[in-house]
């Protein structure tokens, strides 16, 4: 069972609208009315500038982190990223973006929009959109497996597939073809497939699976966490087994490794469960985040 979870956030009391872990699990981000990269072993705490508050962010697998700012008055939207090896980036569209996937090779990402999808990649130092899909799309998520459609298409690429959630259907999305059927949605609103290639569904018996609003599984695939509408935390393991209930208000969760998940409140806090015994970091003085963010508004 999971032991007492560790506060390691919470200096602010705005809601966390987004946690992203690092790929090595040394780090974490976290998004609310400003951008923060929490290094574990050190305890230490950056503020990362960002034009406006940042709604969600997203670590690539290959270390790059981004972060979404929706500019408002209907200017769209901005996606600020950052390479372990050179400066930073943008990438800007005119919607509105509501969550952002990169796919396991880190090198795409697919914005959801209130218009549909946009898929991105890098082209000369410059992120450039190469393919949209129109159409009010609840969800999008990559399978690490290629996904079987009906009818099938011989034009998906292999090592992954981009998949989405529209009108309870999940779909793969062929850029050549568009959206392809592939199966009724287990969850409305979310899609989450585990390193096996199983969609979230499975884990969540009596139904609960209509309530969620975001799920992650733990990278062995193991483990499976979904936060629910009023914002209770479960976390589920292998054969539908509930290993942890919790409700809190939780809005966002993001997994550092196999054993330890990263769950963001309403009221600014950042919880890390420990799903095995496993031997955290001491908790250290750390310079008042509301300190930190008055250094460096000037």
């Amino acid at each position: 069972l999971a032991n007492s979870p560790q506060v390691v956030h919470g200096f602010l009391s705005s809601p966390v609208s987004g946690i992203a872990a690092s790929p090595n699990g040394k780090s974490f981000a976290v998004a609310d009315n400003v951008l923060t990269v929490h290094e574990l072993k050190r305890n230490l705490i950056s503020i990362v500038p960002v034009t406006a508050h940042p709604t969600t962010c997203r670590w690539s697998s290959r270390g790059v982190l981004a972060a979404v700012v929706n500019d408002g008055d209907g200017f769209g939207s901005c996606v600020h990223l950052w390479f372990p090896d050179r400066p930073m980036s943008m990438y800007r569209t005119r919607a509105y973006a509501r969550d952002l996937r990169w796919n396991p090779e880190g090198t795409i990402f697919a914005m959801l929009t209130d218009s549909g999808i946009e898929l991105v990649v890098e082209r000369g130092g410059r992120w450039r959109r190469v393919c949209e899909f129109g159409a009010h799309f609840d969800a999008c998520a990559w399978s690490v497996r290629p996904v079987q459609t009906e009818p099938p298409s011989a034009h998906l690429v292999p090592s992954s597939t981009l998949t989405a959630v529209i009108d309870g259907d999940v779909v793969v999305l062929d850029m050549l073809h568009g959206p392809i059927f592939h199966a009724r949605a287990p969850l409305d609103r979310v899609l989450a497939w585990s390193c096996a290639g199983e969609l979230a569904g499975a884990f969540f018996p009596g139904g609960v699976a209509s309530s969620a609003i975001t799920a992650e599984w733990a990278p062995d695939g193991a483990h499976l966490a979904a936060v629910g509408e009023g914002g209770r935390l479960e976390v589920w393991r292998e054969g539908g087994v509930k290993v942890l209930e919790e409700d809190r208000s939780c809005t966002c969760v993001a997994w550092l490794d196999d054993d330890r998940l990263c769950a963001g409140y309403s009221a600014g806090e950042v919880f890390i469960h420990l799903l095995r015994r496993r031997a955290l970091p001491n908790a250290k003085k750390k310079m008042s985040r509301a300190l930190l963010f008055a250094l460096a508004r000037g």
